[in-house]
Order: C-alpha cells, then sequence, then structure tokens
C-alpha cells in the first residue's frame, strides 16, 4: 500500500521526502577527511559515489573506529575502499514510494538509505527521520503504510 499525500491522493514519492542537499566522498578520500566532512555537515554517515557520480558504498562513524582497530592504522592511512569493498549497498531510487524504502529499512535494519535517479546518479539519502517528519503533515495513512512505518522503526531502533 501506499503512503498518500491527503491533499492530492497521490502516492508520495522518495524524491517528495527525501533531503537532496547531500555530501558525498569518493573511493580513495581518507578516512580522516571523511569524519572531518561528517564534522562539517553534522551528519553520521557519508555516502561514497565512483567515478560516474553513482553510490558505491556508505561509510559511518562505527566503520572508520573498526576499521582503525582492525588494521591498527590511523583514518589517515586508510580511505573508503578499505570500508566499503566488503559491504553491501543498499539504496532506492528517487520515483519509487515511500512503502519501498520503508520495507529496505526493515529487512536491512538501516535507517537512512541512499537516493539514486533512474540512471543510478546520486540524488539524496533518505532517513527514517524523514519519513517521520512527513507522516505528521499532509500525508494520509492507511493501515499497512502505518503498520510498515512502525515495523521499519523498530527494525533500526534495535
Amino acid at each position: 500500500m501506499n503512503i498518500m499525500n491527503r491533499k492530492t491522493n497521490v502516492p508520495l514519492k522518495i524524491k517528495d521526502i527525501m533531503s537532496s542537499n547531500i555530501q558525498s566522498c569518493c573511493i580513495s578520500t581518507s578516512l580522516e577527511e571523511i569524519t572531518s566532512m561528517m564534522l562539517s555537515c553534522n551528519s553520521s554517515e557519508m555516502i561514497v559515489v565512483g567515478d560516474s557520480s553513482q553510490p558505491v558504498g556508505i561509510v559511518n562513524e562505527r566503520d572508520v573506529i573498526l576499521a582503525c582497530n582492525q588494521n591498527n592504522k590511523q583514518p589517515d592511512e586508510l580511505d573508503a575502499l578499505s570500508v566499503i569493498e566488503n559491504k553491501d549497498l543498499y539504496l532506492c531510487l528517487d520515483d519509487d514510494g515511500i512503502d519501498i524504502a520503508l520495507a529496505i529499512m526493515n529487512d536491512r535494519k538501516v535507517s537512512q538509505l541512499p537516493v539514486a535517479n533512474c540512471q543510478g546518479l546520486l540524488v539524496g539519502m533518505l532517513s527514517i527521520k524523514d519519513v517521520v517528519c512527513c507522516l505528521g503533515k499532509d500525508v494520509l495513512l492507511n493501515q499497512p503504510s502505518y503498520d510498515a512505518s512502525m515495523s521499519a522503526l523498530r527494525a533500526v531502533a534495535s
């Protein structure tokens, strides 16, 4: 079931509520640079993009700590590739319905998803916070959408 806009009765799409003002880094960016970027944009995650601006991974604060600890190296000695090379990337498309993103968040227990357009280029980030904030606005929730939203919240909170 779709989450509908109460005023227009049209299903809300991810592009309607995602954050489009995001920062990203390339695979060769050092973990030291990534942590500085995360601090400057007040984020706990950084999307890593390939040469063609397609998302290839995400580095979060925990990843930086683990990589440095496991490799016995400083953040300036490791790059984004060293963190993302063995991790799966979960993302959604900007034209997808919000329910699709909630299902991915619930299944994969993630609280944020990179958003790509139909060409595969990074266009934004969708967080569970974006979804929760939109639920209180001009949104008409049917029961399956409410249940999906709450399941995703419980999954990422645990």
